[in-house]
């Protein structure tokens, strides 16, 4: 049944990330979309780090509880330049040499989720 299988494992990856982007653009927590969505915390974790796939259900009670259409899973993240980004590595780790590659990821996500919020904001005003 196509409502209820689940999407390939070679698309999770970006859906999972654009789902914390819009997540993390809108100031949710995990805990909060998982309870609005009938869902665990531990799935919504899975689903956004690619360790599990979302099936039909979870990503259309995401798009419902953001008020989205289901496409915005599946739109092109913003693409950060690639001498950017390690820039903004090397000067993390110039202040705090004990980050992880994973804790430079989480603070570019954060980042690029402020950018989509803004964008939004703008195109609502």
């Amino acid at each position: 049944n196509e409502s209820r299988r689940a999407i390939r494992k070679k698309d999770a990856e970006p859906i999972g990330r654009r789902l914390r982007m819009i997540r993390l653009s809108r100031d949710i927590s995990q805990a909060e979309l998982a309870d609005a969505i009938h869902f665990s915390r531990a799935h919504v974790n899975a689903v956004e780090n690619d360790k599990s796939a979302a099936s039909f259900q979870f990503m259309n009670n995401c798009a419902k509880f953001f008020d989205i259409s289901l496409d915005e899973f599946t739109k092109p993240l913003p693409t950060v330049d690639p001498k950017t980004k390690q820039r903004f590595r090397e000067r993390l780790s110039a202040i705090s040499p004990y980050l992880r590659e994973v804790d430079y990821e989480a603070m570019l996500e954060t980042l690029e989720a402020s950018y989509i919020a803004a964008q939004e904001e703008m195109r609502n005003t």
